[in-house]
């Protein structure tokens, strides 16, 4: 019944991806991206040989902890890579969870699909680099079709949705002025999630070596993005 579901790996109790809203956060594998930077390499790089957790089990975990679990987040990898991801929601949803979809938004079509649907409550969508072809394939190590992206932030700004836009600034791959080149493309969007790069396990292990920005520096940018944004925060 729920063969296409693979999900290869699970955090129980969460309050740091969902503000509000204790959740438990699932992970799908794969990726259509190579970002140098993502700590979550064996989820990208090696997810077929990590085994899927059954279904069964973490239905039984969801529905047992009610009580302390009011939403699942959907993360990866690139979620919406996966045959099961559509199965999921639906049944998350006849679980009657909040349901949170992370995403880089290169797979547009079924992600807005899916909001049509109602089959998520929150979207986050991922912006890497600044929405040019060249920035962004240095950035992500990809030819992603760009136009995707764009679309589904042009379509997130003009929807009633309840949307997230996160951006994580890397040294050496992210400097202030692509940071103000990302926000003059989401001028009028609802909230920006600045994240904090965490240098472990990251796909390029020379990354590992780098030191993130300081929060004062972020809250820098998160002041800036308040001008041009409804809301800013960090996580």
């Amino acid at each position: 019944m729920y063969e296409d579901i693979k999900i290869r790996k699970m955090e129980e109790h969460s309050y740091r991806e969902w503000e509000g809203v204790p959740s438990c956060i699932l992970y799908l594998g794969g990726c259509n991206m190579r970002c140098p930077y993502c700590n979550m390499k064996d989820l990208v790089l090696n997810y077929k040989s990590v085994e899927p957790i059954p279904f069964e089990k973490i239905k039984e975990f969801l529905l047992s902890n009610k009580k302390w679990v009011e939403g699942v987040v959907i993360s990866g990898g690139e979620p919406s890579l996966n045959r099961g991801l559509v199965p999921l929601l639906q049944e998350l949803k006849r679980m009657d969870f909040k349901i949170k979809l992370l995403t880089n938004g290169s797979n547009e079509p079924l992600i807005r699909k899916i909001m049509l649907s109602k089959l998520v409550d929150v979207i986050t969508l991922d912006v890497k680099a600044p929405l040019v072809d060249k920035n962004y394939r240095d950035t992500t190590k990809s030819n992603v079709d760009i136009r995707n992206i764009r679309n589904l932030i042009t379509f997130l700004k003009g929807s009633s949705f309840q949307y997230e836009i996160s951006v994580t600034p890397v040294p050496g791959l992210m400097k202030e002025e692509d940071f103000e080149r990302i926000l003059a493309s989401l001028v009028g969007i609802k909230t920006l999630v600045i994240r904090q790069f965490n240098p472990e396990n990251t796909i390029d292990p020379s990354f590992e070596k780098i030191e993130p920005y300081s929060r004062e520096y972020l809250e820098m940018l998160c002041k800036k993005a308040e001008r041009a944004v409804r809301k800013c925060m960090l996580r």
